[in-house]
């Protein structure tokens, strides 16, 4: 006597899930009170893969969106870069003396003088 299990893999894939979910329901209303799936709360399924479907299907398209405006973002910020570092440049010619002045144009102003290097010493 041969035993061959049958394995019946369930999706990972949200998309899958989804697809699967309604060709369940429509073979169900296929069957209609043939379908051996009668005992299941419908009232709770139906609307619960409508709403996770239409929630996917905006989450795809809200992701692509967020996509396009990071992309134009990060072109637009490479000219806001170089901005930022000519006005940098700039005041810190005209201000040169008092480089705390650049605080008034909202840079963020170190005023902390830099730590003193350590001599080091080659071994001979």
């Amino acid at each position: 006597m041969s035993s061959s299990r049958v394995r019946i893999d369930l999706p990972n894939k949200v998309d899958d899930i989804i697809k699967l979910a309604k060709a369940i329901s429509d073979k169900h209303t296929e069957l209609a009170a043939a379908s051996p799936l009668t005992g299941l709360k419908w009232t709770k399924i139906t609307p619960a893969v409508a709403t996770a479907d239409a929630a996917h299907k905006d989450a795809k398209r809200f992701s692509a969106q967020a996509e396009a405006a990071t992309e134009t973002r990060d072109t637009a910020l490479e000219d806001v870069n170089v901005f930022i570092r000519a006005s940098r440049d700039i005041l810190s010619g005209v201000h040169a003396e008092e480089m705390r002045k650049l605080g008034d144009y909202g840079f963020a102003v170190n005023a902390t003088a830099p730590a003193a290097r350590k001599a080091t010493t080659v071994p001979a």
